[in-house]
């Protein structure tokens, strides 16, 4: 590791973000080196006519001679990219997916061959050197890749500046650009010039209350009920406000609480002009929504938060 990458900080992180680091050496951050390498990968498709929204992943994927195709089997997890037997590198995906999860599953996977040790990582997938934690950064890192490639950079903040950042607008870049809404929502919030945030939130307990639970640590009058919590929470660079941690629950008394006892119509929303002191001191203009979940019976919420009345 040189003394340059050592000033990054990486020397913890997982082996395949150093590898990226090496070889990209214009980059300050592995980031910063994802998101170079997604848009050199678009320039080059678009000189050989890709076009959209929405555009095509798997075109993305044969300009860098891999083969995609539907898995022949049933998967366990959306798509994974391998070397087959020959030699191909390929992208298999799963074939019960909704469309929009399948392509930016593709997408993700493509992301994973910028990295030069990919096909050593995948081979080793489950016993890769590095912390879970460093493995979970590697696959945002992807995540990070596969947005850029479905909503490349010039269309979506051209798009951005004429529709804003609220719900309708989330769901008019979902539909144009097919991906899912919590995808064009965190792209959204990190392109815009506005001052907003957006949190996920499911109806959950705690996992320290559900250890205790399963315990036997409470009794039938004193156990926890479940709360809307946060699952994670993006900010645009002009938010002046404070991203809850994760499994932070929302403030008492919020009306956003009221969509978890709502019925599981994902058209149950709410706006109003709240509090929320761990985010800032300021009042904030919220606008939540219900959201499907991954199951029928799953309580999820999208949060809007803006800066002033």
């Amino acid at each position: 590791m040189t003394v340059s990458q050592a000033r990054r900080g990486h020397g913890q992180q997982h082996p395949s973000l150093v590898a990226l680091l090496n070889e990209c050496t214009a980059a300050s951050d592995a980031e910063a080196a994802v998101r170079i390498r997604a848009r050199e990968l678009v320039t080059q498709a678009r000189e050989l006519g890709w076009a959209g929204p929405p555009f095509d992943p798997v075109l993305l994927a044969e300009i860098r001679g891999i083969k995609v195709r539907p898995s022949s089997h049933e998967l366990r997890q959306d798509a994974f990219v391998r070397r087959d037997e020959g030699g191909q590198v390929e992208i298999v995906w799963n074939q019960n997916r909704p469309t929009t999860r399948t392509r930016f599953s593709i997408g993700h996977e493509i992301t994973h061959t910028f990295f030069p040790d990919c096909f050593v990582t995948v081979r080793n997938r489950e016993c890769t050197a590095g912390s879970e934690e460093s493995k979970d950064a590697l696959e945002r890192l992807c995540d990070v890749g596969a947005a850029e490639l479905l909503m490349p950079l010039l269309e979506f903040t051209n798009d951005l500046r004429s529709l804003g950042v609220n719900m309708e607008a989330v769901d008019a870049l979902r539909d144009r650009y097919q991906v899912s809404r919590q995808a064009a929502c965190i792209r959204a919030v990190q392109l815009t010039e506005h001052p907003c945030a957006a949190a996920f939130l499911s109806h959950r307990i705690k996992p320290t209350e559900e250890r205790r639970l399963a315990q036997g640590a409470f009794s039938f009058f004193d156990r926890p009920g479940p709360k809307l919590r946060v699952d994670f929470m993006v900010a645009s660079r002009t938010f002046r406000g404070r991203t809850l941690p994760r499994h932070k629950s929302i403030p008492v008394g919020s009306r956003v609480s009221g969509l978890a006892k709502a019925p599981s119509s994902v058209d149950a929303a709410v706006e109003a002009v709240e509090e929320w002191p761990d985010v800032m001191t300021e009042p904030l203009r919220v606008v939540a929504a219900r959201v499907p979940g991954s199951r029928s019976d799953d309580v999820r919420v999208l949060a809007l938060l803006k800066m002033g009345r």
